[in-house]
């Protein structure tokens, strides 16, 4: 994602980035929330993939899927926008891990707070051990 076609002055920026499991499997978000970028460009659903009953959008690269390029991206998103709070959706079992994500955050000289909403079961899981986290970060 290039930093540089969104505005400096938000207030608030929301991430609800794909998650690494411990494992290091990521999901491609594109595939199954592809609809929410169609929304923003209604051309994209004229790319849906036909072959699969929900016709995903095209496969979108995204720094989040690698555990050595989300920390890079998270900081860069810190780096951005210093002046916005940073929410960041994420799951207990997330790689980068979330106190990482704590940590690169308060290294940008952030203040952080880690919420959690419990132990959550995610629609295509077959555990219901993780926690939804939600880290807000202020300057």
């Amino acid at each position: 994602m290039n930093l540089n076609n969104f505005s400096k002055e938000y207030d608030l920026i929301y991430l609800d980035p794909p998650y690494l499991n411990s494992k290091k499997t990521g999901v491609d978000y594109s595939n199954f929330y592809g609809f929410l970028g169609g929304l923003c460009d209604y051309s994209l659903f004229t790319q849906g993939d036909n072959q699969f009953q929900h016709k995903p959008i095209s496969l979108q690269q995204s720094n989040w899927n690698k555990p050595e390029t989300a920390i890079i991206e998270l900081e860069n998103i810190c780096k951005y926008w210093p002046d916005s709070i940073i929410f960041l959706s994420y799951r207990s079992d997330g790689i980068p891990t979330p106190d990482q994500a704590i940590d690169i955050m308060k290294c940008m000289n952030r203040k952080v707070e880690k919420h959690s909403c419990g132990e959550y079961k995610y629609a295509l899981s077959k555990t219901n051990t993780n926690e939804e986290i939600f880290l807000i970060s202020t300057p």
